[in-house]
C-alpha cells in the first residue's frame, strides 16, 4: 500500500517533468491504482517552465513549433509561492497563487497544467480534465507539454471508473509523444 503510494507520488513529479521538457515517463509503464496521499512538489520556476531544452537526443523533429511564452515576472513570483505551498501541503493556497498568476497570464499553458495538479492533489477530479484540456487548447505547438496533460487525464479517468476514457486519454499520449518524436 505504501509503495503504491510512493508510485504515484513519482508518477506525479513526472508528470510536471514532462510539461516542463520534450519527454516524460512511458505511457505504458504500470499504472498505480492508489490516489496519492501526500503530494509531489511542483516543478522549479527559477526560469519560466516552458523554456526548459530537452537533452539534443531528444530534440522534435522540426516543425511548426510556436515559441515558449515567457512568463511575467509577478506571475513567475505567484508561481513560485505556490510551489512553496504545496510543498508545505497547503493545496488551497497554491490554487489561489495559480489563479492570480492565471490572472496575469491567462494564456500561459503551464500554469494552467500546474492548476490542473494542484487541482489532482486535492482530489478535486471534475476540475482536472477541463483545466488539462484549456492547457492543451493553449499549448498549441508544443506536444510534449499537451501529451503531459492526456497523461493526467487518463489517470482522472481511471480514478473515475472510466476505462475507455483511460484508454482514449493514453491514445493520445501516444499519438503526441510519436508525432514529437520523443521516446
Amino acid at each position: 500500500m505504501r509503495t503504491g503510494r510512493v508510485l504515484t507520488a513519482v508518477l506525479l513529479s513526472a508528470l510536471f517533468v514532462a510539461g516542463c521538457a520534450s519527454y516524460g515517463p512511458e505511457p505504458e509503464r504500470e499504472r498505480v491504482r492508489q490516489a496519492p496521499s501526500s503530494p509531489a512538489v511542483l516543478p522549479p520556476v527559477a526560469a519560466p517552465p516552458a523554456v526548459v531544452q530537452p537533452p539534443a537526443s531528444r530534440q522534435p523533429a522540426p516543425g511548426p513549433q510556436s515559441a515558449p511564452m515567457a512568463l511575467p515576472a509577478a506571475a513567475r513570483s505567484l508561481s513560485a509561492q505556490a510551489q512553496r505551498a504545496s510543498e508545505a501541503g497547503n493545496h488551497e493556497a497554491a490554487a489561489g497563487y495559480l489563479e492570480r498568476a492565471l490572472r496575469i497570464a491567462p494564456n500561459h499553458p503551464v500554469l494552467w497544467q500546474h492548476l490542473a495538479v494542484v487541482r489532482y492533489r486535492q482530489h478535486d477530479y471534475g476540475k482536472v480534465e477541463g483545466l488539462a484540456l484549456k492547457s492543451n487548447a493553449l499549448a498549441a505547438g508544443n506536444p510534449s507539454l499537451q501529451a503531459s496533460n492526456w497523461r493526467l487525464i487518463a489517470e482522472v479517468r481511471r480514478l473515475q471508473g472510466d476505462r475507455q476514457g483511460e484508454q482514449a486519454a493514453l491514445a493520445e499520449v501516444r499519438r503526441l509523444t510519436a508525432a514529437s518524436g520523443a521516446h
